[in-house]
């Protein structure tokens, strides 16, 4: 474990960090923005991919050169989708499902690792766990109502009645009011 102390030691990191910073920023020397690699700052509206016919995962978005990508995420009755743009530089790499540096990524042909989000998703025996269908009212209501009956059914009821004695009976007088 490394301990920095105040002062001296957090200075170094601090060159450390510009250095490498500034190591990482020059790869991107000789490249226009806009046109070899995309400069979204959000995410454009009416893209065309859905998650509908995914499986859930991670997907990189060709129709933005790979800056955005797509979570795929399980739910009841299909999938929802959340929508991201990577840094400045990078796209996303469908084969790491990481935003990486552009130069770095086969974005044309990122669908065909879309295959790689089977992995997501399973169980400890490989079973694929996600976004199953929920049951809907109808189905829980005719399941709950049928343990019901089977729980009527199975119980043995005993129904003992006291007689009324004298001691038990008070007369209630309300003359006083």
């Amino acid at each position: 474990m490394v301990h920095l102390r105040r002062g001296a030691g957090s200075v170094g990191l601090l060159a450390v960090l510009v250095y490498l910073v500034d190591r990482s920023l020059a790869a991107l020397d000789g490249y226009a923005p806009g046109e070899d690699y995309p400069i979204y700052s959000e995410v454009p509206k009416g893209l065309s991919f859905t998650c509908d016919d995914k499986l859930p995962g991670y997907y990189a978005d060709p129709e933005t050169q790979c800056q955005v990508w797509h979570w795929c995420v399980p739910g009841i009755g299909g999938n929802s989708m959340y929508s991201f743009v990577c840094g400045p530089g990078t796209v996303f790499n469908q084969r790491t499902r990481v935003c990486d540096w552009f130069f770095k990524v086969d974005c044309p042909n990122a669908a065909a690792y879309y295959s790689i989000n089977e992995d997501l998703y399973k169980d400890d025996a490989g079973n694929y766990i996600a976004g199953k269908k929920k049951a809907s009212f109808k189905d829980r209501w005719r399941r709950h109502s049928n343990k019901q009956r089977r729980k009527r059914h199975d119980r043995t009821t005993t129904t003992t009645t006291l007689s009324p004695t004298t001691q038990d009976i008070e007369e209630y007088d309300d003359s006083d009011k």
